[in-house]
């Protein structure tokens, strides 16, 4: 029964049938954008475990994380907020760098972020508007 209903989710749901061939040929597209490709000399976590493992390394106890999918992705991904904050690690976020999985009734008003950001603010770490981390940066 388990299958049939994966299945049938994948078929009809998500992603759907239909949108297959998208997403192959997007798959093979799937890189970092130019300016923002990691140097050589800068480490790469590809899991939880490794990326607590780099902070520990450097005495990090604290991650802003940005991009896509804060109710998804940064918070349930191999080292997204979920997982970091079980390892100790503060979670925090920066409300102009972030986007949510919206639906037809959520975009207009970015409910789904907005829920997403209130529950980083209340069980991970802090919300940060963009102007007060570049602020903070440009002092450091």
């Amino acid at each position: 029964m388990y299958k049939k209903l994966n299945d049938f989710k994948y078929r009809h749901v998500n992603p759907g049938e239909h949108n297959a061939d998208d997403i192959s040929r997007g798959s093979r597209n799937i890189d970092f954008y130019p300016t923002l490709k990691p140097l050589d000399s800068e480490p790469i976590a590809r899991d939880s475990e490794e990326l607590l493992a780099l902070c520990r390394a450097r005495g990090v106890n604290h991650l802003i994380y940005t991009g896509f999918a804060i109710d998804c992705c940064l918070l349930i991904s191999p080292g997204g907020m979920v997982d970091m904050s079980r390892y100790g690690v503060m979670c925090s976020v920066i409300r102009q760098a972030t986007t949510a999985v919206e639906n037809r009734e959520t975009a207009r008003d970015e409910l789904v972020k907005q829920i997403a950001l209130w529950r980083v603010a209340l069980f991970f770490g802090f919300v940060y508007d963009d102007t007060d981390i570049i602020t903070a940066f440009s002092r450091i």
